[in-house]
């Protein structure tokens, strides 16, 4: 009887024992990483509140560049958090709540909090720079913006480019107006640069802005114009009218010895019919004196 009894009680230890050995499930565990500016207040626990009960956990591995960065719930520091079915885990970076997240028996959740305001380059971006033209060259450069089109960079969307310029290699273009009408013997236009040589470069010859013409002034009437000073000056001082360049002076001559050619020609043509018709007078004179004989 006393061997049962010994038996028995070697059992219920036993399996005493074997209970205490299973592990508690009854919890959640987080872990991640915690995200903060640079210059800001030092973030080094995160604090977790459910149903009244607060935990905090360290935060470690700390690290900043322009964004301050570290780790909470890690080996060392495993936070496991227990509570109810659906209660309400909330997450506390300093005095400011971040976020909150579900209770789950059993559960591993890893779950990063953030709080930086500055916007990180992104991973495995390849820029992609859109640049204007060179600017004209001033001291012996030349300038120009460029923009990332692929904003990989927030912190770096533009940039300024600089290079080296030689004035004189530059190829000058230059942009005239048309001539305008001749004035006292004149004729005038404007010229301005159109390319982007620099400064520098107006030392260079530039086109000719003004030469010589004939104007309307010169012209005289031409043989046979009868009128008075005023009507001659109304009749060919009007460039609207008439014209002031040397081609229409020489049209003008061109017309008169024209004339001039046909009237010679009318002249000669009579004189010869003239002399024809006294050969004939003469012929029947002499052929009418030999008949009478």
């Amino acid at each position: 009887m006393n061997f049962k009894i010994i038996i028995l009680t070697l059992l219920t230890v036993i399996l005493s024992l074997s209970v205490l050995a299973v592990p508690n499930l009854d919890n959640h565990q987080f872990y991640g990483t915690v995200s903060w500016d640079e210059g800001s207040a030092v973030i080094d626990s995160v604090k977790l509140v459910i149903t009244g009960n607060e935990i905090v956990t360290p935060v470690t591995e700390l690290a900043c560049d322009k964004v301050c960065t570290g780790k909470y719930g890690y080996e060392g520091n495993i936070l496991r958090v227990q509570g109810t079915a659906g209660a309400t885990v909330q997450f506390f970076l300093g005095e400011n709540q971040v976020t909150t997240y579900p209770y789950q028996t059993g559960g591993i959740t890893e779950l990063d909090l953030d709080i930086s305001t500055v916007e990180l380059p992104k991973e495995n971006c390849d820029e992609n720079w859109d640049c204007a033209s060179w600017s004209s060259c001033t001291d012996g450069k030349q300038k120009r913006s460029c923009t990332d089109l692929n904003e990989c960079d927030p912190n770096y969307l533009t940039s300024e480019q600089e290079q080296v310029c030689d004035v004189t290699a530059c190829s000058m273009e230059w942009l005239c107006t048309e001539w305008s009408s001749c004035l006292t013997g004149k004729k005038t236009r404007t010229c301005s640069r159109s390319d982007s040589c620099g400064v520098d470069a107006l030392s260079v010859s530039k086109p000719v802005e003004s030469k010589s013409c004939v104007g309307v002034n010169s012209l005289v009437p031409p043989p046979g114009k009868i009128g008075t000073s005023k009507e001659v000056s109304e009749s060919y001082l009007s460039d609207e009218k008439v014209g002031s360049t040397t081609e229409q002076l020489k049209k003008t001559e061109k017309v008169e010895s024209v004339n001039e050619e046909e009237g010679m020609s009318m002249t000669l043509i009579f004189g010869v019919i003239l002399i024809l018709l006294a050969l004939v007078a003469v012929w029947f004179l002499f052929l009418r004196k030999k008949d009478i004989q």
